[in-house]
């Protein structure tokens, strides 16, 4: 599950959130791609993913990025994604802030090499046209976390500060009800072939002195929002009578300024994870724990509040 996987290999939310637009000619520049996928080819629909992202993509433009792009099911194609990220990253300079959002299915499926989960699966977030046939061309629309984790390094190695908000599962109030029969954010299993089941991929991993855990080092300057932790999954809810998913409405409230606790007008990454954690337990009524890095005090000013 790629969430699960972003929560040990990637993340120190002692980075920037993203960089304050102070007065003078060196203010840092904020950067997004928000990517929402409600209508699947293959696997069942969700119904508030594209809502998240446009809430974020919304947030975001509101808060003064200097460039948000927003993809929507059948335009959230692997290549529009990685494309669209190296566009982004490519342009930003050091100390400018990336962010990307992700709110769909996140899936599970073998690992494979590089060697890197001691659980024997790899992550991803799963795309609008992607089938969990292996021999189809659009088994490969789809982000696994060994691909994801490369894109981040180089955005980090640049200077860059990358912020991801993952609202699916696997990602490791008046009118804000919880949904009686929620839909989860969740694919089953996937990606066995002859000689790699998920039982041997446990296996080994179990048994692999040499197991690569360089990937569990979190590229510098790189933060993470997890909709839930290991194992766990992420429903949608009703908030105000519309499907969401918690994290990306939280995280969205938290941006325009409820974050901002003690009222010096940014927000810093603590104070936004401070915001979100019990703002998700609050609308699914104890039926979500986010899962976010690190919990440590940081007063950098991240965001105009």
């Amino acid at each position: 599950m790629i969430c699960s996987s972003l929560r040990t290999r990637h993340l120190s939310l002692a980075a920037c959130l993203c960089a304050v637009v102070h007065t003078g000619p060196a203010a840092a520049a904020t950067y997004s791609l928000s990517v929402g996928i409600n209508d699947y080819t293959t696997i069942a629909p969700l119904e508030g993913a594209v809502a998240d992202a446009r809430d974020l993509d919304q947030t975001l433009r509101a808060s003064g990025a200097a460039e948000s792009i927003l993809l929507l099911d059948a335009d959230a194609t692997r290549a529009r994604i990685e494309a669209e990220w190296k566009r982004l990253t490519g342009k930003a300079k050091a100390g400018d802030t990336f962010i990307f959002t992700y709110a769909g299915h996140g899936g599970q499926e073998p690992d494979r090499a590089p060697l890197d989960e001691a659980d024997g699966r790899d992550e991803a977030f799963l795309l609008a046209a992607f089938t969990p046939d292996r021999k189809a061309p659009e088994f490969n629309e789809r982000i696994v976390d060994d691909a994801f984790f490369e894109w981040q390094q180089a955005a980090a190695a640049k200077g860059l500060k990358v912020i991801i908000v993952a609202d699916s599962c696997h990602s490791g109030g008046g009118g804000r009800n919880y949904v009686v029969k929620p839909t989860f954010r969740f694919s089953p299993p996937y990606g066995e072939e002859p000689g790699l089941t998920f039982q041997a991929a446990q296996e080994l991993a179990a048994n692999n002195p040499s197991l690569d855990k360089a990937k569990d080092l979190p590229p510098e300057n790189v933060s993470l929002f997890l909709a839930v932790a290991e194992a766990k999954r992420s429903p949608e809810i009703l908030i105000m009578n519309q499907k969401r998913g918690a994290l990306s409405f939280a995280v969205a409230r938290g941006i325009e300024g409820e974050a901002d606790s003690d009222g010096d007008g940014s927000i810093s990454a603590y104070e936004l994870q401070q915001y979100v954690a019990p703002q998700v337990v609050g609308l699914t009524e104890g039926a979500q724990i986010t899962d976010s890095r690190p919990l440590a005090m940081s007063k950098d000013g991240m965001l105009k509040a």
